[in-house]
């Protein structure tokens, strides 16, 4: 056994105390946690624990699929607040939290807030390796994560491989190899956890701003012809603040009022072009096309398709 090591496996006591033993370890290893084992019989499991600088790490094996609840009561007792950095190295584990559901697979890693109450459902015959992250050391490289507990990084990600590359090296080296580097090794590790979390939080935000903006269009389609239609109608419509409506639009490199008016002045001249529309008076079509004033309508108009109304209807009609 290494230097400072410690071990706790269920090969040290009777075959009927084993599930026992197992709750008592975890507790003394991480913290109070209900625990189920879902196969007792012949259960096998065993934790190693070292220091590593500031944090700690542990590898996990066992045998039989395990749930794992941290409670409210758990959180409001607990003396050692801490995020877990939890990466999978074989079989699976089903993480929840604020009605949130997550999959890791092996090679997927998540950072959970251990002041938050969770759940975590590991698959047989499981292995992970843990990074014990003290809350006040771990919040000089994240912010304080009270909006979404649980980080997930997929290990298909660049910046996954980056966080395996790291993890890996710190778990499989001798400790020999380390010693005198484990509070770099720590703060490597907490640097790439960051960027890797940074880059995923864009990625997600990014979706979602897309999906909001393909909502926000076909909202803009739907209303545009209603002159008094506005942002806050819409942001209202969409259940979220102009401010961050203004962000959605402005992540298209785009804003609200030049979608709209393009919107306008796109229906404008479809029904200028449109021989049922031909004896449609201009002003009747600027009205209906969501403009109040006619002669604002011809200047955008002409600013966008280079003729004015009538002399683009006169051109895709003769």
């Amino acid at each position: 056994m290494h230097e400072h090591e410690q071990v706790w496996s269920t090969s040290r006591v009777a075959a009927g105390r084993a599930q026992d033993y197992w709750r008592e370890a975890h507790s003394e290893a991480f913290f109070k946690m209900d625990l189920d084992v879902h196969r007792p019989e012949g259960f096998k499991a065993s934790i190693r624990q070292k220091p590593i600088g500031p944090i700690r790490f542990s590898r996990l094996k066992l045998n039989s699929s395990q749930t794992l609840r941290r409670t409210r009561s758990d959180v409001a007792t607990c003396k050692r607040y801490q995020f877990e950095f939890i990466v999978m190295t074989d079989g699976e584990t089903q993480l929840e939290q604020d009605g949130r559901s997550f999959v890791l697979q092996a090679g997927d890693a998540a950072l959970v807030d251990n002041r938050r109450a969770y759940s975590l459902t590991t698959s047989e015959r499981s292995k992970n390796l843990v990074f014990h992250l003290p809350t006040d050391w771990m919040n000089q490289w994240i912010p304080t994560r009270n909006d979404r507990a649980i980080g997930v990084i997929h290990g298909t990600s660049p910046w996954g491989n980056v966080v395996q590359s790291i993890t890996q090296a710190v778990a499989f080296q001798p400790s020999g190899a380390l010693a005198a580097n484990y509070h770099q090794c720590a703060d490597q590790l907490a640097g790439a956890i960051s960027v890797a979390l940074t880059a995923k939080q864009d990625e997600d935000w990014q979706s979602r701003t897309d999906a909001l903006f393909e909502h926000a269009r076909n909202l803009l389609s739907e209303r545009a012809h209603h002159p008094a239609f506005n942002v806050a109608q819409m942001a209202g419509a969409l259940s979220i603040s102009e401010r961050y409506l203004h962000k959605v639009f402005s992540a298209q490199g785009t804003t609200f009022g030049a979608e709209l008016l393009g919107i306008k002045l796109d229906r404008a001249a479809r029904m200028l072009r449109n021989p049922n529309f031909g004896k449609v008076p201009i002003e009747e079509i600027s009205w209906r096309a969501g403009f109040r004033d006619p002669s604002h309508f011809s200047r955008c108009f002409k600013t966008k398709f280079g003729i004015t109304p009538g002399g683009y209807r006169g051109s895709v009609q003769s």
